[in-house]
């Protein structure tokens, strides 16, 4: 894994070092993770804006393999060794976000003991070493010996401070969680909100370690203990001597600082200008609070302890020092209000029905508002509800819910729908559609959709738990079930499946994308079916051409990229077939391979498929099963001789020779069998041998990994 720097200032004397490792995939039978990495890359920016780590000093790993993280070990203890031969105080701090259990991190199909990571980190010659831990169980690599912060630890000068402190975000037997709400795990979310200024309770400006876990651990607990899953409960261990505050992040370290004045009190949650959640905390109105914020935009929410919700916008420019007071919050808009309580609350006059040609007396101002039932017109049916039907030739709007039909040749407009609408124009419903949605024109949904959207022409839908169906395109959110198009299919995340005979497009993948060309922007945890298939990262993907920008396990086609992938360049001999050069490429548990060799007067070559196995043995690292079908013929006359086709199988064991694991030599028993047995074939093998006969014997090769 290429490292990712980061920018920082440096504090005078000391130097400081990280290394962030992200793990979304935890092998066969977890579920992938979303947010890992997203949570290494903002406890990275925080740890680079006020941690005090500068851009040299910062290492990022994503998906990293057991050696390639106990590499990212060698890295940080190089850069200790130089730093301390110039006489400067070193801190480290490593942090991990993904999968793990009681007994380790898990890594892929790999598990990192936790004695075994606490021994490599010890071998890191530094002053200082904070260790968190953001995964399931995780409080395990703190079972030894326990531990509590003690008052004296925020006493005097950090400088005196000698040890190591781990900080876990759940007990040995519990579950770590995540949320897309807050996109993002909640241990992870609350610290990163704790060390932007959230936790500096003594208001110096400084957080300092205790702060930092108090406040997250706090949050997390308070968050999560109504969840389906449970309560998680931070742990942590020091083992440490001297005394001295240890400042986890200084706000003075960045330009720009946002103070909420003592008149703002509620939980705040703080958006930036895409929206992301980047921190949240219940505010007091006994005293202000000071943030470190990198400039930008930013929108503000407030909810106090009625329930009551405002906001506020700003914009923190380069260098500026900002004061937000309630003054600037305004309060929620009431149409939003009314659109979260779906006009439950609304006191309807009831009308049977209504028959015209065209309803003027519905568009008078000041009127009470009307539930209908039943309702015909040769030109446009309007009411505030309906709980029935509306026929019409021209269009039907019903500004709040509709229980029941609408039924028209030009369009209809409601705010929910718990029922049918079927039009040749389009259906447009600005909330929820509970039922089907039929045109020759476009389904427009506004909310979700539990059922089925059917059209000639567009879908859309914030969120579809159930059907859309098009012949031009559809687009949507979240999708929980079916996407069905022969144009376009759009989608921010899939579970389920999405189908089109042109392009399939989403963000996130949690079943089967299936398409002439299939694109996710990030992960497929699933399948991906199609001539060409491209991913961030992906389970499977079957094609012609399978394109996976970080990994994929399995990749089934003729042009696979794969830079995560089992990707090697090998020399190997044969004691049935002679010595030639191959190369494996594609997935990281499903490879595809190719060969070339020359034997005496013959040219051979093959293609074949794969399963690579990881394994952390004394004597093995891997395993690899393969098949091959090769094909040879005369190079006097390649076009005239007979050509032999046979089938070959292979189980290698490989042990690297490195610490990266680039060089490896590997070998096993290999089995030939000829499918057809030509005259030339005959003259190397034997007179004997022919079509259906087995050659055994070995393969001894050595493999560069790409």
């Amino acid at each position: 894994m290429w490292p990712l720097m980061l920018t920082a200032t440096v504090m005078a004397g000391t130097q400081r070092f990280a290394l962030l490792a992200a793990a979304n995939d935890g092998g066969i039978g977890r579920a992938t993770l979303r947010y890992a990495e997203d949570d290494a890359n903002e406890m990275a920016a925080v740890l680079n804006e006020l941690g005090g780590v500068p851009v040299e000093h910062t290492l990022m790993l994503t998906e990293p393999s057991v050696a390639e993280l106990r590499a990212g070990w060698q890295q940080i203890s190089e850069w200790v060794d130089v730093a301390e031969a110039q006489g400067d105080r070193t801190e480290v701090f490593v942090y991990y976000s993904g999968h793990s259990d009681i007994e380790g991190l898990l890594l892929g199909g790999q598990r990192y003991g936790y004695d075994r990571l606490r021994g490599d980190l010890k071998g890191i010659p530094s002053d200082f070493q904070l260790l968190v831990l953001d995964s399931c169980s995780s409080g395990a690599v703190a079972r030894a010996k326990g531990g509590s912060f003690q008052p004296s630890f925020l006493d005097n000068e950090a400088v005196n401070v000698q040890g190591y402190v781990y900080m876990a975000s759940s007990a040995a037997d519990e579950l770590s969680q995540e949320a897309d709400n807050i996109g993002g795990s909640f241990f992870t979310h609350y610290l990163v909100s704790g060390l932007r200024g959230a936790a500096d309770y003594d208001q110096n400006l400084q957080v300092s370690l205790s702060e930092a876990y108090t406040f997250a651990e706090r949050e997390t607990l308070a968050r999560t203990q109504r969840s389906l899953t449970g309560a998680q409960h931070a742990t942590h261990n020091i083992q440490t001597t001297g005394h001295g505050d240890v400042v986890f992040t200084d706000l003075n370290e960045i330009n720009s600082q946002l103070t909420l004045d003592r008149d703002v009190a509620g939980r705040l949650f703080i958006h930036d200008h895409d929206g992301d959640l980047i921190l949240e905390l219940q505010k007091t109105p006994e005293q202000s609070i000071t943030l470190g914020l990198p400039d930008g935009r930013y929108r503000l929410f407030l909810q106090d302890a009625q329930g009551q919700s405002a906001e506020a916008n700003i914009d923190l420019n380069d260098g500026e020092k900002l004061t937000v007071d309630t003054g600037q919050f305004l309060a929620s808009s009431p149409a939003l209000a009314m659109f979260r309580a779906k006009g439950g609350d609304v006191d309807y006059r009831k009308v049977f029905g209504r028959f015209t040609i065209f309803p003027i007396d519905s568009f008078r101002k000041n009127r009470d508002p009307e539930l209908h039932r039943l309702d015909a017109s040769f030109t446009l049916n309007r009411a505030d509800a309906l709980n029935g039907a509306q026929f019409s030739l021209g269009a039907n709007h019903v500004t709040n819910h509709v229980r029941g039909y609408q039924g028209s040749l030009g369009a209809n407009f409601a705010g929910s729908v718990l029922g049918i609408q079927n039009t040749l124009g389009a259906n447009i419903t600005s909330g929820d559609l509970k039922g089907t949605q039929l045109s020759l024109g476009a389904n427009i949904a506004g909310g979700s959709v539990q059922g089925m959207q059917l059209a000639l022409g567009v879908n859309t839908a914030r969120n579809v738990v159930g059907t859309q169906f098009s012949i031009g395109g559809n687009m949507a959110k979240d999708v929980y079930g079916l996407q069905g198009s022969i144009g376009f299919s759009w989608a921010a995340s899939i579970h389920g499946a999405q189908w089109s005979i042109g392009p399939a497009v989403a963000r996130d993948v949690y079943g089967l994308q299936a398409a002439f060309i299939t694109l996710a922007r990030n992960d497929v945890n699933g399948a991906q079916l199609g001539f060409i298939n491209v991913a961030r990262r992906a389970d499977v993907q079957v094609g012609v051409i399978n394109v996976a920008g970080k990994d994929a396990d399995v990749q089934l086609g003729l042009i696979n990229v794969n830079p995560g992938g089992y990707n090697q360049l090998y020399v190997a001999g044969s004691t049935v077939e002679g010595g030639g050069l191959g190369v494996t490429y594609g997935g990281r548990k499903l490879y595809t391979l190719a060969e070339i060799s020359t034997e005496m007067d013959r040219l051979r070559y093959g293609m074949g498929l794969g399963v690579h196995v990881e394994r952390d043995f004394k004597w093995m690292d891997y395993i690899d099963f393969d098949a091959t079908a090769t094909s040879s013929f005369d190079l006097d006359s390649p076009f005239s001789g007979e050509q032999t086709l046979t089938t070959r199988l292979r189980l290698l064991a490989g042990y690297t020779l490195d610490k990266d694991d680039r060089f490896a030599l590997f070998g096993g028993p290999t089995v030939d069998y000829a499918i057809i047995a030509s005259q030339p074939l005959q003259n190397l093998l034997g007179e004997d041998y022919q079509a259906g006969d087995v050659g055994i014997g070995g393969t001894l090769g050595v493999a560069w990994r790409l």
